[in-house]
Parts: structure tokens; C-alpha cells; sequence
């Protein structure tokens, strides 16, 4: 899923007032969340090079972003509750807050079965007898 398809996702499922700028900004926050929590722990990296965030629907739109399909149904959720935050309807919001943290939750799962941490300490192994 590109930026530019989950705005309009949510744009057609939740009409709001929000700028597209506001939107961008909110998926370039979740996309950052993920490279920080899974991507720089775990080996075999998805991203070409260092995340910069996402700037504008102009050069942003056609980015895809990091989770995949399935998993990508995520931004959805997210830009529904930040939405719900922002027009202060709390029941809405825990509502699409807690689809969030479910698909949010259901990518680490999966992330974290099919990738490899990152050894923290290089060249630490433990051994049999204290050699």
C-alpha cells in the first residue's frame, strides 16, 4: 500500500477534515515507529537505506509503505484513531485504537517469526566449562 492509496482508503471509509499534510505527517510517525521498534533490531532489513520520514503527498504519494499486505490494513487503523483523537471522539478512538494495536501487534508477531534480532554485544557467545 502506498501513501497516497491509504489516505484515500481512509478519505473514502471516514470522510474528515484533516489536511492531506496531516495525514502524511501520521503515517510518516507510524512508519518511523516501525523502523525504530523492528526494523533496527532485527537483521534483513526491508528499507533501502536510512528512513527519512515521509514530507508531502506530491513526492511522498507513491512511496509504499513498510508493512505489507496483509499487515498493511495497520494504517488504516491508525489514521482512523488519530482522526477520532483529533475530533476528541474518545469512544471512536478506543474503538480504532484497539483495531490498531490488534494489527499493529499481528505485524511484530509476524515480523518477529520471520526475522532475526541483531546480536547487541558482537562477538559474545557463551560457552560450557567458563573458557
Amino acid at each position: 500500500m502506498t501513501v497516497k492509496e491509504a489516505i484515500a482508503l481512509v478519505d473514502r471509509l471516514k470522510p474528515n477534515k484533516f489536511s492531506e499534510a496531516d495525514k502524511v505527517k501520521w503515517l510518516s510517525d507510524i512508519d518511523g515507529l516501525i523502523v525504530r521498534e523492528l526494523v533496527e533490531s532485527h537483521e534483513n532489513s526491508p528499507l533501502e537505506g536510512e528512513f527519512g520520514g515521509y514530507t508531502d503527498l506530491e513526492t511522498s504519494g507513491d512511496v509504499e509503505l513498510i508493512a505489507p499486505y496483509p499487515y498493511d490494513i495497520l494504517y488504516r487503523w491508525y489514521l482512523e484513531s488519530q482522526i477520532d483523537l483529533g475530533n476528541m471522539e474518545i469512544a471512536k478512538y478506543n474503538n480504532s485504537k484497539t483495531l490498531f494495536n490488534s494489527a499493529y501487534l499481528t505485524y511484530t508477531d509476524h515480523y518477529n517469526r520471520t526475522h532475526m534480532p541483531k546480536r547487541k554485544v558482537p562477538g559474545f557467545r557463551f560457552t560450557e566449562g567458563g573458557e
